[in-house]
């Protein structure tokens, strides 16, 4: 029987694509009666780094964005420190992606929970344990933090601007257990 479909993969349109699977790579795993995988498929896809950072017109970033700030629930919600979607400079200027035709939500979306939901039973059936689920999330919610870091011009390069872009660097550091000076120096290298 297949286990992990449709769920955790959606069709959405791209105004280049057309209709495309989002997010691009969908692994189908087949399990016997007792419960051991007999089989699996997995189809390749192209990786659009670039999407993080910056979509195109009417296009959106990656569902987990919006699946995890808005379907994560407390205390997770407070332990990723996340903010309503319109403060994340990557997903701020989308309407719900979960749901295009909708008006964007504010803070909770029951969509958005309910397939944020189906994503980590999905990770669960293929052996991703719930410790290791959290960490991708951690992860993920880092990302959207390290998307509201600022930075400003100093000498011959930059430095983390003080205020928002400072408390997001923190954020993001705080999620990935790491120490915010040299991760920022790193970041201002050139």
């Amino acid at each position: 029987r297949q286990v992990c479909p449709g769920a955790a993969c959606r069709l959405l349109p791209t105004p280049r694509r057309g209709w495309a699977v989002t997010p691009p790579r969908r692994a189908q795993v087949y399990f016997g009666r007792e419960g051991v995988i007999t089989g699996g498929s997995v189809r390749t896809y192209l990786l659009e780094k670039s999407r993080v950072v910056a979509q195109g017109t009417d296009e959106t970033n990656y569902h987990i964005f919006y699946r995890l700030v808005l379907g994560a629930e407390s205390p997770f919600r407070e332990q990723l420190s996340l903010l309503p979607p319109s403060q994340y400079v990557y997903i701020a200027g989308v309407r719900n992606a979960l749901s295009p035709r909708a008006p964007r939500p504010a803070t909770r979306d029951a969509a958005a929970v309910a397939q944020l939901r189906a994503l980590q039973q999905a990770m669960a059936c293929i052996g991703i344990s719930c410790a290791h689920c959290a960490q991708l999330l951690r992860l993920l919610a880092g990302l959207l933090h390290l998307g509201n870091v600022s930075f400003e011009a100093r000498g011959d390069g930059c430095v983390v601007a003080e205020g928002a872009g400072s408390l997001a660097l923190t954020r993001a550091c705080g999620l990935w257990r790491c120490a915010p000076p040299p991760f920022a120096a790193a970041l201002c290298r050139s």
